[in-house]
């Protein structure tokens, strides 16, 4: 039997996954799409539920507004797009769609102001019409994903000790970035080859991110008296 928190959770990434194949949406967008998905009203979620949906996705820092604009009930209409975390954790959805649709996916939000992406935009749009480059950004962006459970486990714990900041999503991102490092060893390599051959600032990234620890390495190494004299 499926539990409630189940059902919860499918709701949310099918709204996280509508909202991320088409661009900013309003609450009643996402209702009409959603309903066209399901391809039945009674089936889908009426627009109080995903009011509610949009609320908590809002709280966990996967969704934010984009834009607003005026309604002709008075009422401001807010537009949601995904915040670098929710765009990360879409990855996480059963059905895959964020590898599949990855470059549509880019096409569609990198020229939106608010999307905030690693690497700078007009690189990464030049770039796009290179399959391998698309193949090997979704799959380090797959990566990356697959470690956000471990990483997102670790700052809970580090919450309950009461260190947690209010702002957690690029703390998270970025130690989920360090432990897919050594998840990830074996494919990673072939990844970052190519995008270090196609894009010039990841090459520069990677560069400055390898020289930080081999110096931090190498200091290690020298408190411990661990260093060879002449190099022997």
């Amino acid at each position: 039997m499926i539990s409630r928190y189940e059902v919860l959770e499918e709701r949310l990434d099918q709204l996280l996954e509508t909202i991320l194949l088409h661009g900013p949406m309003t609450l009643y967008e996402a209702y009409k799409a959603l309903r066209i998905r399901t391809g039945s009203r009674k089936q889908a979620p009426s627009q109080t539920t995903i009011d509610r949906h949009l609320k908590i996705l809002e709280e966990e820092q996967e969704l934010i507004v984009y834009r607003t604009a005026p309604h002709k009930s008075g009422r401001t209409k807010r537009f949601f797009g995904p915040t670098l975390y929710g765009f990360l954790r879409s990855f996480q959805i059963r059905n895959g769609a964020a590898s599949k649709n990855f470059r549509r996916i880019m096409e569609i939000w990198l020229p939106e102001k608010k999307f905030e992406f690693f690497l700078p935009r007009d690189e990464v749009m030049n770039a796009l019409s290179n399959d391998d480059v698309v193949t090997h950004l979704g799959r380090l962006c797959k990566m990356v994903a697959d470690s956000l459970p471990e990483a997102e486990d670790f700052y809970d714990y580090v919450e309950e000790l009461g260190y947690g900041e209010s702002n957690f999503a690029q703390p998270v991102i970025n130690l989920a970035a360090r432990i897919s490092v050594t998840k990830h060893r074996k494919e990673l390599g072939c990844t970052l080859k190519v995008l270090c051959s196609h894009l010039p600032t990841f090459k520069e990234e990677m560069r400055e991110f390898i020289q930080r620890q081999r110096t931090t390495l190498n200091a290690i190494e020298k408190e411990l008296g661990l260093s060879v004299a002449g190099g022997e």
